[in-house]
């Protein structure tokens, strides 16, 4: 059976052992897809940019046109983001995407963390009894 290769960009401060960690467990939960790195010759462009906040539809527009200039087969791509993201409607996202044309962004900047964590306050979890 054939695998649809779904492609990941990590833009910004991705930590890239936690992002093989999770291709790879992505790759064993299920035979479906395949997921694996965009090459970095195709990614380069993205590679050279950071940000400290992102406008997810510009985003997107980028992504699908450097899908169109790249050769071969690329139905899905998801970048991974180390930035607050903004949408048209809603602001502080963690996810976006253009599902129509395969196309995704995941943030990990989570700004309610970040902003108790640079003020010292932590937060515990406690089980129920």
């Amino acid at each position: 059976m054939a695998h649809m290769p779904v492609e990941v960009i990590d833009i910004g401060e991705i930590p890239t052992p936690a992002m093989t960690q999770a291709i790879t467990l992505a790759n064993s939960l299920q035979s479906e897809f395949f997921f694996d790195r965009l090459a970095d010759g195709d990614a380069a462009p993205f590679r050279m940019r950071s940000f400290t906040e992102v406008y997810a539809p510009d985003l997107l527009s980028e992504m699908d046109a450097l899908r169109s200039r790249i050769k071969g087969f690329h139905p899905f791509l998801i970048a991974f983001i180390d930035a607050e993201m903004n949408g048209e409607k809603y602001s502080n996202l963690f996810a976006s995407n253009r599902s129509e044309k395969g196309l995704g962004i995941v943030t990990e900047k989570d700004p309610i963390s970040q902003a108790r964590a640079e003020a010292g306050v932590g937060m515990r979890v406690e089980a129920p009894d």
